[in-house]
């Protein structure tokens, strides 16, 4: 689907950033390949694309392999995503495994599925960002192997994010009325003795939408457009009901079952990885696109999420999302 249009919504939220966040500690390590003195492992789950974790990769043929180690197997994971990133013009290719025990060699390779951007037999046909599906159950290690489609890597890899995510599908679509606004707020108008307006310009579409081949996650078109005046401008937001959705869509059964765990996930499972505005997540208004630019990074706008009731076992919920810039 295209053209914005809401059928039924899905939330992708990142167990990487809720593990750091919660004080479970620090889950990656880079077991190959040099992280450039001037970034961190941590920068790829600090929910800011726009800061890219640097590989010194250009010119060699050591593969880039980050292990993330959850301390434990109670996990389940969804979607794979990669922001911001340049795999295709460093030439890379992609590979996720996923394991047990801490086994690299031996671990299963996930059979990926595109949902945004592509992979043609492991190799990145796109830069910016791709979002992959695959899930998986009872690992507590995963394995993100970038290695280079020649002999050697085209240039040095840079990466803004990297999501292990869950997702929450919406039961069904949100009601009609909602409201789809193009915030433009940061210019601000200056008006002259004169009568005049002078235009101050602090943002107009993320501080990275001019960086190509990178940019503002979900607005680079990935099909090879790098001027900056052809990318659209103004932070998206989304604000709609759900109504009529059953009270298990919503409430987890038994609230000492952790959110890791396999199985159906709910809102309040996905309140509890993004902390409510604490940590941005991937959202779409379809579920079944595969529309870049029907993909967001983005959070909670509001500070409490409010269900009501409608009758029995039956809710309706409020929901309001902005584009993080």
């Amino acid at each position: 689907m295209t053209y914005q249009r809401k059928l039924k919504p899905a939330i992708y939220a990142d167990l990487i950033a809720h593990h750091i966040g919660s004080g479970s500690g620090n889950p990656w390590t880079a077991d190959s390949g040099t992280v450039n003195t001037d970034s961190s492992l941590v920068e790829l789950s600090d929910g800011m694309p726009k800061i890219r974790c640097l590989f010194d990769t250009n010119g060699s043929g050591t593969e880039v392999v980050l292990e993330v180690d959850f301390g434990s197997t109670d996990n389940a994971v969804y979607a794979y995503a990669v922001l911001n990133h340049n795999l295709n013009a460093s030439g890379a290719k992609l590979e996720i495994r996923g394991f047990a025990t801490d086994n690299y060699a031996g671990a299963t390779v996930l059979s990926l599925t595109d949902l945004v951007g592509t992979l043609t037999s492991k190799t990145v046909d796109n830069d910016g960002s791709n979002v992959l599906t695959s899930e998986s159950t009872g690992m507590r290690y995963y394995w993100i192997r970038i290695y280079p489609v020649g002999a050697t890597f085209t240039d040095d890899i840079e990466i803004g994010q990297i999501c292990l995510c869950r997702r929450w599908l919406a039961p069904h679509g949100p009601d009609m009325g909602g409201t789809r606004p193009l915030d433009f707020s940061g210019v601000k108008l200056q008006q002259t003795r004169g009568g005049g307006n002078n235009a101050v310009v602090d943002w107009l579409t993320g501080s990275e939408s001019s960086s190509a081949p990178f940019g503002q996650p979900f607005r680079y078109d990935h099909a090879g457009t790098s001027r900056d005046d052809q990318r659209m401008a103004g932070r998206r937001s989304w604000s709609h009901t759900l109504s009529l959705i059953d009270d298990d869509d919503f409430f987890t059964s038994d609230l000492s079952v952790s959110v890791g765990d396999a199985g159906t996930i709910d809102l309040h499972d996905i309140l509890t990885i993004t902390g409510g505005q604490r940590h941005p997540f991937i959202f779409t208004p379809d579920s079944a696109s595969t529309t870049t630019g029907d993909y967001m990074w983005g959070r909670f706008s509001q500070a409490s999420v409010n269900p009501e009731e409608n009758s029995q076992h039956v809710l309706s919920v409020d929901l309001s999302i902005q584009e993080e810039f």
